[in-house]
């Protein structure tokens, strides 16, 4: 009698594995060749002197001057300037400006470099703005200068009422060059600046006396 053997299904064939490994390494690869050249690509743009976006990337530069919330501003205004009492004023709701009220002096005892201390921890306190105003008046005489911060100028205006004289001077300075003279301390926004006295009709319709 013919003895029937049990059929068995012959095992799988194994994975291939030496594929598998090889695409696995093809995929490091690509990543790795991505990486490198999203880093390359980065560092040239940073360091290439007149390519493109170069200015938005500040590898190896200094780090940006922060923006600070309002009221601390506000606060190092007034250790600046303890004799003013330090407010704000919004005339219309895209602008805040700031004003300084002094009973104690008739005219502003100031130097360049406090004017320029304000000014910067006022624009970097309102860092949103495209204008911005600084009040500074003296009670007893009604004197009165104002910094009016535009994208590329600073006009500083004084008034002194008993004498009916208005004048103001024109300063070529931007906002962040303001900024970083403010926060270095040691300099302030008449050095190496250009600029040349106001003519024609006050600004702002402002009358002397």
């Amino acid at each position: 009698m013919t003895q029937i053997r049990p059929y068995y299904a012959p095992p799988a064939p194994p994975a291939r594995r030496a594929s598998r490994r090889v695409r696995e390494a093809v995929a490091v690869s690509v990543i790795f060749l991505i990486a490198g050249v999203a880093i390359g690509g980065g560092y040239l743009l940073a360091n290439g002197q007149g390519l493109p976006f170069h200015q938005l990337f500040t590898l190896g530069q200094p780090t940006p001057i922060p923006a600070m919330h309002p009221l601390e501003a506000l606060i190092r205004i007034q250790q600046l300037d303890p004799s003013a009492a330090v407010s704000v004023s919004s005339s219309i709701s895209d602008e805040v400006d700031l004003i300084t009220t002094n009973s104690r002096d008739t005219g502003s005892t100031l130097t360049a470099q406090q004017q320029t201390q304000i000014l910067s921890l006022y624009l970097r306190g309102y860092s949103k703005q495209t204008f911005w105003r600084w009040r500074d008046t003296y009670t007893l005489s009604n004197e009165t200068d104002v910094y009016e911060v535009r994208s590329a100028e600073l006009w500083v205006i004084t008034t002194l009422p008993r004498a009916c004289s208005l004048t103001w001077t024109i300063y070529r300075i931007t906002p962040s060059t303001l900024i970083t003279r403010g926060t270095a301390g040691n300099d302030d926004y008449t050095q190496g600046t250009e600029s040349h006295p106001g003519v024609g009709l006050p600004p702002n319709g402002s009358k002397p006396c």
